[in-house]
């Protein structure tokens, strides 16, 4: 699938237009590194109204016992509207959908992490038409999908972006500390094999 934007962290010139290193965030041994609470990239200004949509990265965490850091996020200029692949914040080791107020946030019957640092896994959420939201981890479910009570949002080009390491502007604890070698917003809904393929071409 082509992803409206992606990062790859091993290429020649990784940083996408507009993206910006933040709080001590480097491309190094062809990853981003987040080495503290502060760190993060932030891309450019969405180019296009985003609606349903897949959140993807493959990311390698610094201390399993981190809470509520996000690898990707998509949220609105001043944070407070926001959804992403966050790391522990409710349930320690296990991943979620975070979003403002929880609004669209389910605690998920699924395996702590496991993954020692310096491993990388391969995370995505998917934002589906029909409101429900899944998410996997190497390339099969994580969890079972759910529909939450909050709408699907729309995030509205210019007035939104994409942040990596970071849950949500003024959050608390919203840092991830470990690497991220590659991460993508697609503007559509992957399907499970869609998914599957990702993480077997990029391993």
């Amino acid at each position: 699938p082509i992803a409206a934007q992606r990062w790859s962290f091993n290429q020649p010139n990784p940083l996408l237009p507009g993206s910006e290193l933040k709080g001590g965030a480097s491309i190094t041994n062809g990853a981003l590194q987040l080495p503290n609470a502060g760190a993060f990239l932030q891309s450019a200004p969405l180019p296009k109204d985003i609606r349903e949509r897949t959140l993807e990265a493959w990311v390698s965490l610094a201390d399993l016992n981190q809470r509520g850091g996000a690898a990707i996020s998509i949220e609105t200029d001043d944070g407070s509207r926001f959804d992403a692949i966050v790391y522990g914040e409710r349930q320690p080791r296990k991943w979620m959908a975070g979003s403002g107020g929880f609004e669209r946030t389910q605690d998920l019957d699924a395996p702590e992490e496991s993954a020692a640092p310096g491993e990388w896994v391969h995370l995505v959420a998917v934002y589906r038409p029909d409101n429900s939201i899944a998410l996997y981890r190497n390339g099969v479910p994580y969890g079972q999908s759910y529909t939450p009570g909050s709408p699907l949002q729309t995030y509205s080009a210019g007035r939104a972006h994409v942040v990596l390491g970071l849950r949500h502007k003024g959050g608390g604890s919203p840092w991830l500390t470990g690497a991220i070698r590659q991460a993508a917003i697609h503007d559509r809904a992957l399907g499970p094999e869609e998914i599957s393929n990702l993480f077997r071409r990029s391993e």
